[in-house]
């Protein structure tokens, strides 16, 4: 006898109260205007959380890089980003701060708006003109322990 592991939930809970949990629980209270940059709002409570949790344990030595990674998602969104060559090429694009495969800190992007969040970059660096792309990666760095 086969039994798809996969919707095993089933036996355990119906349809109607799966799309009741998922229409009410919220990481986040809604809100109803953001500005258009911060489409990840609802998610930055729990990304605010593992951020912490990510530094708290390792001290980055000098071996650092920013990497991309892709998050599926195959719903309707203007945020995800189509990279064929990549093993997920459809879903949402984190850059992340990682050494030896562990990602110390990350932002996420959309192929809409900003890479980074503009009011991120502290104001004792004064005016500063970069890409959207050099300030992601400057926002990453502000996280590196000085």
């Amino acid at each position: 006898m086969y039994i798809n592991k996969v919707n095993r939930i089933t036996t355990f809970m119906t349809l109607q109260m799966f799309e009741q949990i998922k229409r009410f629980f919220h990481i986040s209270a809604p809100v109803s205007s953001l500005p258009r940059w911060q489409w990840y709002h609802k998610l930055l409570p729990l990304a605010d959380e593992l951020r912490q949790r990510f530094q708290q344990y390792l001290i980055p030595a000098t071996d650092v890089a920013i990497h991309e990674m892709m998050i599926r998602f195959v719903g309707r969104s203007f945020h995800t980003i189509a990279i064929p060559e990549k093993p997920i090429p459809l879903g949402y694009k984190v850059l992340a701060l990682a050494e030896r495969g562990y990602t110390f800190g990350f932002i996420f992007t959309s192929r809409v708006e900003s890479f980074s969040d503009p009011n991120t970059i502290p104001s004792h660096y004064g005016p500063i003109k970069l890409s959207p792309t050099s300030q992601a990666i400057l926002q990453q760095c502000l996280q590196l322990p000085y």
